[in-house]
């Protein structure tokens, strides 16, 4: 009962939730669509591990374009430039070192499906086409391009742009591979079809090497719908390699259909350094959804196939369930400080069409309950999109995009909205219990050093005290400070992202990181400088 309360107090007054240990997510900057139909938070894209190229950190897709940001003040709410198409993927799929764009653009667009791909350079992105994938002759309705996801599943430097097909064919569904190259082109190198008529296979797809082999793997989920009363929603798994080739793997357990329980991401959630795998589950015992995570490593298939490793319940499975937990599952970054990777949860279709979202604190020890959430009463489809952003305010701390294209619902106006970051928000159940509190004041070496695309930085406090962080260059100048902001004893992390105050990139060189910490009294009482070396 307790839950239920939390959950209608996060929707409706979220001020009211701050009593419990579970945080309210504050808002940064809100946006709301100006005219109906638009569907603005279509989908959200935040550029975590971009290239310096890539001056925007944020994307946001509407019904027929996708406009990007550069977010650092809550007063950057117009797009500096819009492209048509309404999904967008990220990578270097030429391998010359600079983020490219491959956008998808559908059939109310374009007489065919398409995915265009935009290459990067020395001055931005460019705005011209530079390949065109299309789905197959007659087969414009196959949702070519609804779904894409990126890394480098043959480890040969190349990103490789993955692109679905969930109702190719009699909704069998099929996948497209194409391999990263110095001349990346619009022909795909492999691809799979679903296995029978009706498995509606790549309704999501995922990227990354889950058992440590340092080749990425392909994750492809489908919603099989062949038999009317057991429609059941499944994973294909298809380990990467030198010589990639399209015989599956592994297959999940089934999990039975009831709505859309698309939730898939790949990402390092435990804090190890090595990815994870996340997905939604319905649990039909319940009659609820819950997300089932499975921990990379060179044994992943051995513990895939017996059980997942860890599982988050749905938050409120004392009653009904949240309707739509695990819809979309992202990674949120670092939105605590404490040096591991948050999981956010979209359950957008709760309650009449209100939605929440829920984060997870990621680390060693994984805790079964939120840390943080967000809730939207009106019927707007709150958590439809999701994605980690990185740091936009400065505060060292990385916030999230979310988009509720439905918002005001009879109009769809649509909305997105990012939401901030903070200390508050508790971390792992590990750390929450260590009292083994540091006896000296340290300032570790950052790692990794030298670094491009950023680096993370570790500090012990023996007692709580204001702390300021700051990046210098060679002449003494002030690049930006990382943090200034008070802090429990304990070891704590930030991040930079090698970008200066107003979120350009800095150049390549040496900067002096300087720490400082002050009493009660505003004394300093301790003092560092660590040299940081940032190539690009």
């Amino acid at each position: 009962m307790k839950a239920f309360r939390l959950l209608f107090a996060l929707c409706c007054f979220p001020l009211a939730a701050h009593a419990q240990n579970e945080w309210v997510l504050q808002p940064y900057i809100e946006v709301t669509g100006t005219r109906a139909l638009q569907e603005l938070g279509k989908n959200v894209k935040g550029f975590m591990g971009s290239f310096p190229n890539n001056s925007f950190n944020v994307a946001v897709s509407e019904v027929g374009q996708t406009g990007l940001y550069t977010i650092h003040s809550p007063n950057d709410k117009t797009p500096q430039r819009i492209y048509v198409g309404e999904n967008v993927m990220h990578g270097d799929f030429n391998g010359d070192r600079y983020t490219d764009f491959a956008i998808w653009k559908n059939l109310a667009l374009y007489p065919i499906d398409t995915v265009m791909v935009y290459f990067g350079n020395a001055t931005g992105i460019d705005t011209l086409g530079g390949v065109i994938m299309q789905s197959e002759p007659g087969h414009n309705l196959s949702n070519f391009g609804q779904r894409m996801c990126s890394g480098d599943i043959n480890s040969d430097g190349f990103d490789d742009l993955v692109i679905t097909a969930s109702q190719f064919g009699n909704a069998q569904g099929k996948v497209y591979l194409y391999m990263g190259d110095s001349n990346f082109d619009s022909l795909p190198d492999f691809t799979i079809l679903g296995e029978y008529s009706r498995a509606i296979f790549g309704v999501n797809c995922a990227v990354g090497d889950l058992n440590a082999d340092h080749f990425a793997d392909v994750v492809i989920r489908g919603n099989n719908s062949q038999t009317p009363n057991f429609s059941f929603g499944y994973l294909n798994i298809y380990f990467g390699g030198a010589q990639f080739d399209t015989t599956k793997d592994l297959t999940s357990i089934r999990s039975p259909l009831n709505g859309p329980t698309d939730g898939l991401s790949i990402f390092d959630a435990n804090g190890d350094s090595i990815v994870d795998l996340l997905w939604a589950y319905r649990d039909s015992s319940l009659n609820t959804n819950k997300i089932l995570i499975h921990f990379g490593d060179n044994d992943f298939s051995e513990r895939f196939v017996k059980s997942p490793d860890f599982i988050i319940p749905n938050p409120d499975s004392q009653r009904v369930g949240v309707s739509g937990f695990g819809n979309v599952i992202a990674n949120a970054g670092d939105m605590n400080g404490d040096g591991d990777d948050d999981i956010a949860i979209g359950a957008y279709y709760s309650f009449q069409g209100g939605g929440f979202v829920f984060v997870y604190t990621g680390g060693k020890v994984l805790d079964a309950k939120f840390d943080a959430a967000k809730g939207q009463a009106v019927e707007g489809q709150f958590g439809r999109s999701i994605d980690g952003v990185g740091d936009v305010n400065g505060d060292g701390l990385s916030d999230i995009i979310v988009g509720a294209p439905d918002w005001k619902f009879i109009t769809r106006q649509g909305y997105w909205g990012i939401f901030l970051g903070d200390r508050r928000i508790p971390t792992s159940v590990q750390e929450k219990t260590d009292k083994n509190i540091p006896s000296v004041f340290s300032l570790s070496p950052n790692y990794p050093n030298p670094f491009n695309a950023g680096t993370r930085i570790q500090f012990s406090l023996p007692k709580a005290g204001e702390l300021r962080m700051q990046i210098f260059d060679v002449k003494g100048a002030l690049v930006r400070r990382l943090a200034q902001a008070y802090y429990d004893a304990g070891t704590h992390f930030i991040t930079w992202d090698g970008r200066d105050a107003w979120g350009q990139p800095c150049a390549s060189g040496v900067y002096l990181l300087k720490l400082s910490v002050f009493s009660p009294k505003g004394g300093e009482v301790y003092s560092a400088t660590q040299k940081l070396l940032l190539t690009r």
